[in-house]
């Protein structure tokens, strides 16, 4: 169908010639905001990936320091275990050897153990850590 066909058929149906161009200019527009549409969604995509692998990127850099940091509260109570330990063998020798020096010095030590935060350098660790200033 060429325009003279096209212009017969919109005068048969009772549409003028200018109803008939806006029609056409309409359905250009139309076309041209499809097009504007495709190409924001692709952009729209574009972005949706990049965000996606920078949170690929954030949860496997949580992944290592959630390793880190269960391995450094071990070390840390782990020490401290061994030490309350210590401390209290301490105290019950001092029991079963009755001698109050030790049981007295076995205490204070145990209080001094226990009385101390080990979230202290943790925390200091923490900082340092996630600034990017320690490298492990």
């Amino acid at each position: 169908m060429d325009v003279k066909d096209v212009m017969e058929y919109a005068d048969k149906i009772g549409i003028t010639a200018e109803q008939t161009i806006e029609v056409f200019k309409g359905l250009t527009d139309l076309g041209k905001e499809f097009i504007n549409a495709n190409v924001e969604i692709k952009r729209i995509d574009a972005e949706v990936e990049r965000i996606k692998s920078i949170e690929n990127v954030m949860i496997q850099r949580i992944k290592e320091q959630s390793k880190i940091y269960n391995q450094l509260l071990t070390g840390i109570f782990a020490s401290r275990d061994k030490a309350i330990e210590k401390h209290f063998k301490v105290i019950d020798k001092g029991i079963k050897d009755n001698d109050r020096e030790m049981i007295l010095g076995g205490l204070y030590s145990l209080a001094s153990v226990v009385k101390e935060s080990p979230f202290a350098d943790f925390e200091k660790f923490s900082i340092a850590f996630d600034s990017g200033n320690i490298i492990i």
